[in-house]
C-alpha cells in the first residue's frame, strides 16, 4: 500500500536556515550557546523525547544533519577520540534507508562507552524542498519508539550505559560539529530548521494524544513550548527565526546564564509540510 498524503497544502512558517545552499562561499552556518543546556540529562534511566521538524532543499543529502550537539572535554590536549563526552543528534545514510541517531558519549582513556538510539526511515519518504518532523523517544531501558511525519517507524537501541558526564559550563551546536576539541567545522548548507526539542521524560509515542504536543493532526506545529504530562520541563526548545531563535529551559535544572552566537542563519523557507 502506497502513502496517503493527508495534507498536501498546509503552509509551515520558516524557522531558520543554516547557511545557504545558493552560496556556498558564504560558508557554513551554525547556532552555538556556551552552555550545555543538556547538561542535566546524566542519568539516561530517566529517558528522553526528542524531536524536531527539519527541511531539506531538492539538491541536499539525507546523510550528516546535525540536529543538536554538546559536548565536554576533559583534557583538551588529549585524543580526541577517548576525551570526549557528550550528547549527539545526527544522521546517517545507510543503504536506501536514512537513520536518525542519538548517541550519549562516555569518553575514557581507553575507550569511549557509548549508547545509540536509531530510528531508521526510507529516505525515500522524506520530503525534500519541503518540511518534514520527526519525533523519537526511549523509555530509560528497553523501549525506543519514533514517529516520522506521524508515521510509526522502527527503532533499536544498543550499549548499557546508565549515565554519562555532562557540565553545564560546556557548548552547545545545532547546525555545525566539533570537527576537532577546539574548532566548530560545517555541516551541509540550506537545512531549515524549527521547534527543536530534547528533555527528560519519556510518554508512549503509540498514543496520538502524546504525539500532539509537538505535531498536530494536520500536520502542523503544535502551538507554544510542548507540555508532555512526564516532562512538563524540557532541557532544550529552539524555535523562532534566524534573528529571533533561542531557547527554553527549566530553570531548576539548567538554571544558568548562557549567551548564543548565530553564524550564517538565514531565514527559513515557506513550503509545504506532508503528514502522511
Amino acid at each position: 500500500m502506497g502513502l496517503i498524503t493527508k495534507t498536501p497544502e498546509l503552509v509551515f512558517g520558516e524557522g531558520w536556515t543554516v547557511g545557504n545552499l545558493a552560496s556556498p562561499a558564504s560558508g557554513y552556518g551554525y547556532l552555538l550557546f556556551d552552555t550545555n543546556l543538556v547538561a542535566p540529562i546524566n542519568d539516561l534511566s530517566d529517558g528522553f523525547t526528542a524531536s524536531l521538524f527539519f527541511y531539506l532543499p531538492a539538491a541536499a543529502s539525507t546523510n550528516g544533519l546535525r540536529f543538536l550537539q554538546t559536548q565536554y572535554y576533559d583534557d583538551l590536549s588529549g585524543p580526541f577520540k577517548n576525551t570526549a563526552y557528550g550528547m549527539f543528534w545526527t544522521t546517517v545514510v545507510i543503504g536506501s534507508d536514512t537513520i536518525f541517531r542519538i548517541t550519549f558519549r562516555e569518553g575514557g582513556i581507553a575507550a569511549p562507552h557509548i549508547n545509540q538510539y536509531d530510528a531508521t526511515v526510507a529516505t525515500s519518504n522524506i520530503t525534500l524542498d519541503g518540511w518534514n518532523h520527526i519525533i523519537m523517544g526511549n523509555d530509560g531501558s528497553t523501549t525506543t519508539k519514533a514517529y516520522f511525519n506521524d508515521s510509526s517507524v522502527s527503532t533499536s537501541k544498543s550499549g548499557t550505559l546508565t549515565t554519562i558526564t555532562t557540565d553545564n559550563t560546556h557548548d552547545l551546536i545545532q547546525g555545525g560539529v566539533y570537527s576537532t576539541p577546539s574548532t566548530i567545522g560545517g555541516t551541509a548548507l540550506g537545512h531549515g530548521f524549527q521547534n527543536i526539542y530534547f528533555g527528560k521524560g519519556y510518554d508512549d509515542l503509540d498514543t496520538a494524544s502524546n504525539r500532539r504536543h509537538f505535531l498536530k493532526a494536520n500536520g502542523t506545529p503544535a502551538d507554544g513550548v510542548p507540555n508532555p504530562p512526564s516532562n512538563s520541563d524540557p532541557e532544550v526548545f529552539l524555535s523562532g527565526t534566524h534573528t529571533t531563535v533561542d531557547h527554553y529551559e527549566n530553570p531548576g535544572n539548567t538554571g544558568v546564564s548562557h549567551t548564543v552566537t548565530r553564524t550564517n542563519l538565514t531565514l527559513g523557507p515557506r513550503k509545504n509540510i506532508k503528514v502522511f
